[in-house]
């Protein structure tokens, strides 16, 4: 027998899924149809025919579409908007409904029979009409369980319900309820919620709530309430109850007494001045609201007996202390808020909290949080903006390694231990924002989550590039409105980096170097109000940043030449080129050194020159002066200063190509280690250059070089430093009478070249003359034998 195929065993089980997933779960397909209505529409579900009628005029009108719906089965009738004022008797007769909503309608009156045979509601709702007392009309709605009365004008609650046996939820919210009648629960024996919140209630009868014994929730917001004696004392059931909005100033006998599934009790905005011992019945309780009262005292067993306390809300009191012995030993509490009391110490208050995830303690007068938090490992969130917190010494969190959200802005702190955020690996966002702090003495370095920093409105006048050392979540910093005068390399290893604030500081540069090799996460930077000089170390916003959303109108506090302009209407030649002390003859362009500092190269080549030029920018590093008619570098009559007091700074000199017939030491500046000679007319070596500067370049061919026996210690040491005569192979010697060197190649000769009458006298008399010539055994001077001996050191 063949085995069925993969595609029939595969149509099979689909058609199994469809027939069982088709199904009705808890209903039955009610079979109806959708008769022809005017004014109204219809739609059917599977429970039976959705009627929505709105926007009518005439409850004439209304009561025609109606007529038409005796042969549906109705499973929701909506009626919005009508013009009806009186509901008559039997308008709703041999209806077959289940739900019926008349809502937005100025009904003020419903007759006793209105809903006469209608046998299967199950849920009225009448909101927002103009009703001012509960209607008689609900006697015959037996089967009745949701009665919805929000948004009236109801005054008096009395028996009107009595025989709705079967509701488990009443409504009568945002009315004018002010009586209500001691038996008007009386037979809701399933009643499970009851809404009376905004209403004008003062005050229950005598065990209002005891025939409702059923309760589960009861929301009183919004009243007038001062006490609540035992109203609720012997609810069994009872799990939520909202008294917030009141005028209530204890609640001794709800947390002493009764109520033992009581889970939620929300009482804020009342006048409650204490909280006095909760139990021992009363000790289900989970969430615990008591904000914006006026609490002073706490009493120092008040949640000793809550084990399952999670939530609890003090926030807007006057407590000045919560000791550590008003918690459950063990307690499960996750959720704090002691916000805008007039807390001094929390010392020892959160020893039995272990658990607590979630604390807040803003706007108190709390000054010292040493050892305050090393119990809650759990915390994720923490908060402690305004208060007078002057330190944050270390360790203060070494244990709170769960914390993620920490918010101390707005307080005075003037100091941050090196080790204050020690420990804080899961921080994602710090708020430090509106303290007096000048440093961070590199207190967020090792910090791998952290992903937001607000140190705005401070007193911070330097980044250092260990502040955020080992931080490579940092996205996000906000250090605007501080004294910032340098961030020089801080932001360098943040790879991560999107948003930088640094608006109304006292910076004058943001270098390209403070930030991550790679920008192409960086998508905000934003430095206005800032004493910025618009040159070369701003180029980088230009070239490499072109992407980056740059907010705000920067405007430039110099160079001279570009103060008061917008940098970002400048071009980069306009950042690039530099005027101060350049000389008319002369290009001067400013370049980014890499270190934080600018450079000047200063281009004065081919542009018929005979002296130096009268001035040169102070930072200038480079100087072309090539393919010009320089005989000497002296200052000449007209320049009081030599090239060493107009470019103490210099590096590169470009002297190639002039008339230079010899080169003084003493006219270069000290730092150049760059210097190119050719094509001049030079003819002894610069041994003496060589021997003071320490030089990494040096270009000498194209000169006619006499090539004689002075110059065999230059040769020495330009054989030592081959890699700094770069053109060593192209220097030649001049045309001259001694054949030994004319025209050769000044590498390729050795002593016996250069000093051959020295060579003849070692031959003849085996000893050097010394003495009386001043020259050594080699036959050259004392000074060139030092340079000779000194090549000889560095090679070796």
């Amino acid at each position: 027998m063949a085995l069925p195929s993969g595609e029939f065993m595969m149509a099979l089980l689909l058609m199994v899924a469809h027939l069982r997933f088709s199904q009705p779960k808890n209903w039955r397909k009610v079979d109806t149809d959708c008769p022809e209505l005017e004014f109204c529409y219809c739609q059917l579900i599977k429970r039976g025919a959705k009627i929505l009628c709105r926007d009518i005029d005439s409850s004439d009108d209304l009561a025609r579409e109606l007529s038409k719906l005796s042969n549906t089965s109705i499973f929701q009738l909506t009626v919005k908007q009508v013009n009806l004022t009186v509901l008559p008797s039997f308008y709703f007769a041999d209806l077959k409904m289940v739900t019926l909503s008349l809502i937005h309608t100025p009904v003020e009156y419903i007759e006793d029979s209105a809903f006469a045979n209608i046998t299967k509601l199950r849920r009225l709702q009448l909101e927002s009409n103009r009703l001012k007392t509960i209607p008689a009309a609900f006697s015959t709605l037996g089967e009745l369980t949701i009665l919805i009365l929000s948004r009236n004008f109801i005054e008096t609650v009395n028996v009107e319900l009595r025989n709705l046996k079967n509701l488990s939820e009443l409504d009568l919210s945002r009315n004018r309820i002010k009586n209500l009648h001691p038996l008007a629960l009386r037979n809701l024996k399933n009643l499970r919620k009851l809404r009376l919140g905004n209403n004008y209630i003062e005050s229950f009868p005598p065990f209002f709530f005891k025939r409702a014994k059923r309760l589960v929730f009861v929301d009183l917001h919004n009243n007038r309430i001062k006490m609540i004696y035992e109203a609720f004392q012997g609810l069994l059931q009872l799990q939520e109850l909202l008294l917030f909005n009141n005028s209530i100033i204890n609640i001794d006998r709800l947390s002493m007494g009764n109520v033992p599934n009581l889970r939620i009790l929300r009482a804020a905005h009342n006048s409650i001045t204490d909280i006095r011992k909760y139990g021992p019945v009363n000790v289900a309780l989970v969430e615990l609201d008591l904000r914006h009262c006026n609490i002073s005292m706490v009493d120092s067993e008040a949640f000793r007996a809550l084990g399952d306390l999670k939530k609890v809300d003090l926030s807007e009191n006057s407590i000045s202390y919560i000791n550590g012995t008003a918690f459950y030993k063990q307690s499960k509490l996750e959720n704090f808020n002691a916000a805008k009391n007039v807390i001094i110490s929390v010392r020892d208050t959160f020893k039995n909290t272990q658990r607590l995830r979630i604390l807040n303690l803003s706007m108190n007068r709390i000054s010292d949080i040493t050892e305050a938090f090393l119990e809650l490992r759990s915390l994720t969130s923490l908060t402690l903006t305004m208060n007078e917190i002057q330190f944050v010494g270390d360790s203060t969190f070494e244990n709170s390694g769960n914390l993620k959200r920490l918010n101390l802005s707005f307080n005075k702190i003037r100091w941050l231990g090196k080790k204050s955020f020690k420990g804080l690996v899961n921080l994602k966002l710090l708020l430090m924002n509106n303290n007096l702090f000048l440093t961070l003495n590199g207190s967020l370095s090792h910090m791998p989550m952290l992903k937001y920093i607000y140190l705005e409105d401070n007193h911070l006048e330097v980044f250092k590039p260990s502040d955020f050392d080992n931080d490579p979540q940092l996205g996000f910093i906000y250090a605007f409105r501080n004294n910032l005068t340098s961030v020089n390399g801080a932001f360098r290893s943040l790879r991560n980096l999107q948003v930088v604030l640094l608006q109304r500081n006292r910076l004058q540069a943001v270098h390209r170097q403070s930030f991550p090799r790679s920008l192409n996460k960086l998508r905000t930077l934003v430095i206005e109000a800032n004493p910025i000089v618009c040159d070369c170390l701003l180029s980088w916003l230009m070239t490499e940043a072109v992407h980056v959303t740059k907010r705000g109108v920067p405007m430039c506090q110099g160079p001279a030449w570009l103060e008061g302009n917008l940098l970002y209407n400048l071009t980069l030649e306009n950042l690039t080129t530099w005027k101060e002390g350049c000389d008319p003859n002369c290009i001067c362009e400013c370049v980014d050194d890499g270190a934080f500092g600018r450079h000047v190269f200063v281009d004065c080549s081919d542009r018929d020159l005979t002296q130096l030029p009268a001035t040169l920018p102070a930072d200038t590093r480079a100087l072309d002066l090539s393919g010009n008619k320089l005989e000497s570098l002296d200052s000449g009559p007209s320049n009081t200063a030599g090239l060493a007091k107009k470019a103490p700074f210099l590096r590169l000199l470009n002297l190639s190509n002039n008339l230079l017939s010899s080169i003084d030491p003493s006219e270069i500046p000290q730092g150049t280690d760059e210097l190119f000679l050719r094509g001049n007319r030079l003819s002894r070596f610069p041994i003496d250059l060589v021997s003071k500067f320490n030089m990494s370049i040096l270009d000498l061919a194209g000169n006619p070089w006499s090539c004689d026996c002075e110059d065999y210690a230059f040769r020495q040491w330009a054989e030592a430093y081959t890699d700094v005569v770069e053109d060593a192979e192209e220097i030649t010697c001049a045309k001259g009478p001694n054949q030994l060197v004319s025209l050769k190649r000044f590498m390729d000769l050795g002593q016996k070249d250069l000093c051959p009458s020295m060579m003849s006298k070692i031959l003849s008399y085996g000893l050097p003359l010394l003495g009386t010539s001043g020259r050594s055994k080699y036959g050259c001077t004392r000074a060139e034998y030092a340079v000779h001996c000194s090549a000889s050191r560095k090679t070796t």
